[in-house]
């Protein structure tokens, strides 16, 4: 890789964690922390609501790309990444993989650990094995 080439690659990590940042506190009752250390997470975000007291949180991961994306491209762009994320699981909270790309400011996102409800309304996490980009 050259320099030129890793000069981007920074601009690129950098430029993803802002529009993270940006999307995320975009509501004022989200708390963003950056995670220090390799759990597999980038993030976690809090959520504070008066009135809904315990511990409420999410995961996020973040890819970044140059190039645009399709949905059908962005799903095969995360698959090593989604695996890359699992390998730190199971996860105790929801977690999410956010994909931006550079060149058309495209952002997509796939569940890594899913909220779902089980058939008698219980809230569980479904580990995701195959990326969906929405």
């Amino acid at each position: 890789m050259t320099v030129k080439e890793r000069h981007r690659e920074v601009l690129i990590k950098k430029r993803a964690r802002a529009l993270a940042t940006m999307l995320l506190t975009r509501r004022e009752d989200l708390a963003i922390e950056e995670v220090q250390g390799d759990i597999g997470l980038d993030y976690l975000v809090r959520f504070h609501t008066k009135g809904k007291e315990g511990l409420r949180e999410f995961g996020v991961e973040l890819q970044a790309v140059w190039a645009a994306a399709t949905k059908d491209h962005a799903d095969k762009v995360l698959r090593p990444a989604l695996r890359q994320v699992q390998r730190h699981g199971p996860f105790p909270r929801p977690v999410c993989l956010f994909f931006y790309t550079m060149e058309n400011d495209g952002a997509w996102y796939t569940w890594v650990a899913e909220p779902v409800r089980s058939e008698d309304g219980k809230p569980l996490l479904r580990s995701c094995v195959v990326p969906d980009c929405r």
